[in-house]
């Protein structure tokens, strides 16, 4: 008697230690879920960037002077929410998620008209082509925004660590000298006005973006030394003197 109930209880033993060995991973994975799905997270950014490490991309700029283009340098931008030379982003809006628009194939270039009166109001420019013919670059036309300007990058922003792939090209062919660089630098160390939004006029004639309807307009104005701030309230708002409220009576941009 003793003897069986002592073999019974060993099966009983043998059978719940089973189940415990059976269920316990899923009941501690219940139980620490978030710290598994936390894990799993972490592993696929690292996997990310790593992977990313050995994606194609183009290394740099090769030139930016329209004069020394080459075929190597035509580039395909159509549907592409990030360019990435040396793996730094370039967008086409602040909105990473928008793409780049079909047909947005040509030659990166430096533009900048006021090089002897301004000459650090230069920009970066894609100009869109219908050939990778350096040839054919007369015949394109300048990539625009959402807001119908064209797409820049000016120096002042080139001036990062991460886009210093720029700054070698433009000091590599003499677009540019070391000189404009360190104004460019001195006159962004000292103006808070290039960190916010708004537009930047460096000339008269210039177009810039603003919203009729918009009860506040802020733009900086470039000068050789210095970047000022201005900012409009009520620009395009009318008073009604019967309600003795400022209407809308203009809209659009």
């Amino acid at each position: 008697m003793n003897s069986l109930l002592l073999t019974a209880l060993k099966r009983n033993a043998r059978t719940t230690w089973c189940s415990s060995l059976h269920y316990a991973p899923s009941r501690y994975f219940a139980r620490h879920k978030s710290k598994y799905e936390w894990s799993v997270s972490r592993l696929f950014n690292v996997t990310y960037q790593l992977g990313s490490l050995f994606l194609p991309c183009w290394s740099s700029f090769r030139t930016l002077d329209p004069a020394r283009l080459h075929p190597s340098d035509f580039i395909d931008l159509s549907g592409q929410q990030m360019f990435r030379p040396r793996r730094v982003p370039i967008v086409y809006t602040p909105d990473r998620r928008v793409p780049f628009p079909a047909g947005t194939t040509g030659f990166f270039y430096y533009y900048n008209p006021l090089q002897d009166i301004l000459p650090i109001s230069g920009e970066t420019r894609f100009r869109i082509t219908p050939s990778s013919d350096p040839s054919s670059f007369a015949l394109g036309t300048d990539l625009l925004t959402p807001r119908s300007l064209p797409w820049s990058m000016p120096l002042f922003a080139s001036l990062s660590k991460y886009y210093k792939t720029i700054v070698e090209s433009l000091l590599h062919d003499d677009v540019v000298t070391k000189e404009i660089i360190q104004q460019c630098a001195a006159v962004k160390a000292k103006s808070t006005a290039l960190k916010r939004g708004g537009s930047i006029i460096q000339s008269l004639g210039q177009p810039f973006y603003v919203k009729l309807d918009a009860t506040k307009m802020s733009m900086h104005i470039m000068a050789s030394d210095h970047c000022r701030d201005f900012t409009f309230y009520s620009l395009f708002l009318l008073h009604d003197r019967r309600s003795g409220r400022y209407v809308k009576p203009f809209s659009g941009k």
